[in-house]
């Protein structure tokens, strides 16, 4: 997931300035429809994707973690019940309250509810260490623990944060404002946690993982939010249900990395 983040971060700058320069001093027009916008994103988007899968390979080692989550007793009644709540929500998606498609739904608060448990079994995680590996874990759980509370469109701390920012700048060029605002801090964010996910990987490889499966998760719910922000400073459905929809998922993720992490043995050593 590293890699694909990597690589998205060069191709996508890089896509985006060479288009609108190419357009401007050759053609004397700016191409700023959303399909233009859409394409700009998603296509650098794929291109990572299929070079980090020529590299890695990743299909066996996702093979393995999905084996491993399945038989883990603990993850069982997780899946399942996450699976309920999930489920009812696709399938009913304009239904009030159980639907991701209603503007009224129960999925923030579960969202939340799956933070406060990650949040628990991280703490039973370092409760169960000792010394200075608890600090390790402490300090590498930081990150990925941000990351859960910050995807999650309407409670998130981050969009807490910009408002503060845009009362200090006024409604003048939101949409630009988000983007700098968002664009920065996301990747930011985004980089601690895929160096916790390595770091963690070394009491957990299941931890490791999972954690990638989150990035992965709110790298898509990112693209999502910015595409549907682009005619309009806010995110409207059906766009605001598939973002809510990706981020219940990272923070399903999230949660399994956590509980992982509670019940992993002793921690390999560095190199191992």
């Amino acid at each position: 997931m590293g890699r694909v983040f990597k690589y998205w971060l060069a191709l996508a700058p890089l896509a985006v300035i060479t288009s609108y320069a190419v357009q401007f001093l050759m053609f004397r027009q700016v191409d700023l429809t959303f399909a233009q916008f859409a394409t700009l994103l998603s296509v650098p988007l794929i291109q990572a994707s299929v070079f980090a899968w020529r590299a890695a390979r990743p299909a066996n080692a996702l093979a393995a973690l999905a084996w491993s989550v399945a038989r883990h007793p603990l993850a069982q009644p997780v899946l399942l019940l996450d699976g309920l709540v999930l489920g009812a929500g696709v399938v009913g998606w304009d239904s009030r309250v159980i639907g991701f498609g209603a503007f009224v739904n129960i999925h923030s608060t579960w969202i939340l509810v799956k933070g406060a448990a990650a949040v628990a079994f991280c703490v039973a995680a370092l409760l169960r260490s000792n010394g200075r590996e608890r600090m390790t874990i402490a300090r590498r759980v930081g990150a990925p623990l941000l990351l859960l509370f910050a995807v999650e469109p309407s409670t998130s701390w981050l969009a807490a944060s910009f408002a503060r920012v845009h009362a200090v700048l006024g409604p003048r060029a939101e949409v630009v404002q988000r983007l700098a605002f968002y664009g920065p801090v996301f990747s930011i964010l985004v980089g601690l946690t895929l160096r916790s996910a390595r770091g963690l990987a070394r009491q957990s490889r299941e931890a490791g993982q999972l954690l990638q499966v989150a990035i992965a998760l709110s790298i898509a719910l990112a693209v999502t939010v910015v595409l549907a922000s682009f005619n309009l400073p806010i995110v409207t459905q059906p766009w605001l249900g598939f973002a809510t929809l990706f981020a219940s998922c990272a923070a399903t993720s999230g949660l399994l990395a956590a509980l992982f992490l509670a019940t992993a043995g002793p921690s390999r050593p560095e190199g191992s």
